[in-house]
């Protein structure tokens, strides 16, 4: 650029000046995605539908984060020295051998920038394989001899089974599992009136992508210590070839590809022995056109063909297994027209900003991704409930089961990018309904899938082979699972097995250690909503609640109520004394209470309401009168903290307080932090406590005796000051700002609500 200032080029060297401004301010972010690319996520990118290309691209806009202004000054210092002193050695070397000046500079510039670029890029572009030779090792993986033998491991059944295979539905936004929305009114009726709907929660994919997922939830593992090496690099068995052994015939329905391309491999690799197939087109004749090929929507073709199949009126033991399309983006390309307006008005006149935070660009698109995605979810609650009832109108005892390949973040706007994996992508449906032949034939079976749905156990589709076999009182000799819903946390395979140009990487759901035999590198890279999620389930403390700190948009509070206990909102006065999620009365793109509410009951999880600007009889009035309409949608556990400058003691304050407690909520007295510090630091010292923090022991004693609270709040840095101090009292405790990394220690069992901090989420704000 100086070069070019100094021969008065001035639009050349602002151009250069503007390009070399933009890559210091947005290389980072894109940079740091690149790094996380793996074989997977090239896998995909081959022979995309030009739409569905588009569509992804936009989902890419995230990755444009701009660093700091600081670190990009930084940046930019560092990188004139580094000019200075390439351009110093250009111009020695320009001297001695006659050249000019501006080549040996700009050449040794490309260098030097080309080569920085490609250290980068090549960890991720090394883990890249073609379609053939994806195709051609999972072949021999999955065709080589195993010892994988079916055996009657109970009463012989003669069932029907319809599996059929969701594309791209997440739990989260399934009304079913408690979303806000009317998303799946069709099965949550006919779970209304069939007593024998079973469904399943807290159920992983294996993978975000389709071909991985299905890969491994429609075949067994031979070798457990493959369990942290990418499908593509393990031995298995198709669940079609054990059905096979045990005689009974299966067949396939699908509205996907018949063969060729990476996301059709669960056709012509776990298929590839069914008895009989049926495909919305051939893709052979196709070939690498079958992504421009009209399909007909799942409603029109899967349901016809499963009627012409007949397989649901006739005797014999069989397997019948439907793949449907809806879920594909853009996603109301794929649906039919009844089904592409808003499911309701729920989104409606709040803000993009109170929806899915401010950090992520071009809001007001991804509220529309959201509601053509929910319309997309409805759609396909409509096709399953169609095979539903013709499940149910079966003479022959007949098992429906349905489950999703993955789900898409669509609040994040980031459909299923395993580069860039979030929880709820690999969060699917699993139901199973037996018809009234089947439950009056086998009502022991019925009672144990049952019981299985109710506790709740974490599971992926990998026990999913398990499951459909001991519907046939199958199991794999020697198999590594009992079914969904019945396996213990220590035998959980991780999620998202990846290559990636640093090694393999993995999602831990389970507590599977990795058994560190012949893999480089392995990294567990799970998340934090997924640490938090896991934590849950491992700490079992019955008195303590793990809470996402800060759930203040929709998208953000809606991840939190699947991986936590509770949810943190901090509310404030706002417009006509109604509480907001923004302690910033005047912001107008503040949370309404109503949204969180409605979250956490849907999903049954606890509030605490951190009311810090709340400490005035009309900000309590205002937040007592809310609880009170609102109590007409049911009932709602919620701690209510009060700021530490409460004056408890005045009368219409403290009757409002009352009637919070009356409505059965606990309130809480925030402990002043500074206050709690200074008395640690003198804790720590040789004079006696009862002296130097007389003030706030005294304080903490008046809160007890007042009446008015159950409980105390406090940052964590202050849990040793308070266990001293308040030794004796009958307050419960709570604290906030714990991380992921401090969920192991034992000592979280004496709160009653931990407030994790999950650092970044996509949906802050």
């Amino acid at each position: 650029m100086a070069t070019l200032l100094f021969r008065s080029r001035w639009l050349a060297a602002a151009a250069v000046f503007i390009l070399g401004l933009a890559w210091l301010l947005y290389s980072p972010s894109i940079l740091t995605w690149v790094e996380h690319l793996g074989s997977d996520s090239f896998s995909e990118a081959q022979n995309f539908d030009l739409i569905e290309a588009i569509n992804f691209l936009e989902s890419l806009k995230p990755v444009l984060r701009r660093q700091s202004l600081r670190a990009t000054g930084l940046t930019i210092a560092l990188g004139f020295l580094l000019a200075a002193a390439v351009y110093a050695v250009a111009v020695f070397l320009a001297r001695g051998r006659g050249f000019a000046t501006a080549g040996p500079v700009a050449v040794g510039a490309s260098v030097l920038i080309a080569g920085l670029v490609s250290i980068q890029l090549y960890p991720a572009v090394s883990a890249f394989r073609s379609n053939s030779e994806i195709y051609r090792g999972i072949y021999d993986n999955f065709h080589a001899r195993s010892n994988a033998t079916v055996i009657q491991s109970g009463p012989a059944r003669d069932l029907k089974v319809v599996v059929y295979i969701g594309e791209s539905i997440s739990a989260l936004n399934m009304g079913i599992y408690g979303y806000p929305r009317q998303t799946t009114p069709e099965l949550e009726a006919f779970q209304a009136e069939n007593e024998n709907v079973l469904v399943f929660h807290e159920v992983f994919a294996p993978h975000v992508h389709t071909a991985p997922s299905l890969l491994e939830a429609l075949s067994v593992g031979v070798d457990r210590a493959e369990d942290f090496m990418p499908i593509a690099d393990r031995r298995r068995v198709s669940v079609i070839d054990l059905l096979n052994q045990a005689g009974i015939p299966s067949s396939l329905i699908s509205n996907q590809g018949s063969s060729g391309t990476w996301n059709n491999l669960a056709s012509t690799v776990v298929f590839r022995n069914v008895a009989d197939k049926e495909f919305s087109f051939n893709s052979v004749l196709l070939g690498e056109l079958e992504h421009r090929a009209r399909r007909p929507l799942d409603h029109e073709f899967l349901v016809t063909a499963l009627d012409e199949h007949g397989s649901l009126h006739r005797e014999g033991r069989e397997v019948v297994f439907m793949h449907s399309y809806a879920g594909h983006g853009p996603y109301l390309r794929h649906i039919d027209e009844r089904y592409k307006q808003p499911v309701d008005d729920f989104l409606q006149g709040r803000s993009a900003v109170s929806i899915i935070g401010d950090g992520i660009p071009d809001p007001d698109r991804v509220v529309r991704t959201v509601e053509d995605y929910d319309s997309t979810v409805r759609y396909a609650d409509y096709c399953v409930a169609s095979v539903l009832r013709r499940v149910k109108a079966s003479p022959f005892p007949a098992v429906f089961v349905y489950f999703s390949d993955h789900g898409d973040a669509v609040y994040a706007g980031r459909l299923h990018d395993s580069s860039r994996f979030l929880h709820e992508m690999a969060r699917v449906p699993f139901h199973v309904y037996f018809n009234e032949a089947a439950a009056r034939h086998y009502p022991e079976l019925v009672s144990r899938f049952r019981s299985a749905s109710s506790e709740r156990k974490p599971s992926t589709l990998a026990q999913f082979p398990a499951s459909l076999l001991s519907l046939f009182g199958l199991e794999v000799e020697g198999g590594f699972y009992k079914g969904i819903g019945q396996d213990d946390l220590e035998t959980l395979p991780p999620i998202l097995t990846r290559e990636t140009g640093a090694g393999y990487s993995y999602v831990r759901i389970g507590t599977e250690e990795f058994p560190g035999i012949g893999l480089r590198g392995p990294r567990d890279a799970t998340d934090a909503h997924t640490g938090l999620f896991r934590a849950t389930r491992l700490l079992r403390h019955e008195t303590t609640q793990l809470c996402q700190y800060g759930s203040n948009t929709i998208g953000k509070a809606l991840r939190g109520a699947m991986v936590a206990d509770c949810l943190w909102l901090e509310v404030a006065e706002g417009q006509r004394g109604i509480p907001t999620g923004d302690p910033s009365p005047s912001a107008p793109a503040g949370l309404d209470l109503e949204a969180v509410t409605d979250i956490a009951r849907g999903y049954g999880r606890s509030l605490w309401i951190a009311g810090r600007e709340l400490h005035s009889a009309a900000g309590c009035r205002s937040l007592d009168s809310f609880f009170a309409a609102n109590a007409k949608h049911g009932p709602l556990n919620a701690l209510i903290m009060f700021p530490s400058n409460t004056p408890w003691h005045e009368p219409e304050l403290r009757v409002c307080i009352d009637s919070l407690r009356s409505k059965g909520f606990r309130t809480a007295f925030e402990v002043p932090l500074g206050t709690a510090v200074r008395c640690s630091h003198e804790l720590a010292g040789s004079v006696r406590h009862d002296v130097l923090c007389a003030g706030l022991s005294q304080l903490l004693r008046d809160v007890a005796e007042s009446g008015a609270f159950t409980d105390l709040g406090f940052d964590y840095s202050a849990a040793g000051t308070i266990e001293q101090l308040a030794v004796g009292t009958h307050l419960g405790w709570n604290v906030w700002n714990v991380t992921v990394e401090q969920l192991d220690s034992n000592r979280l069992s004496r709160f009653r609500m931990v407030a994790v901090d999950l650092e970044e989420d996509p949906n802050d704000r």
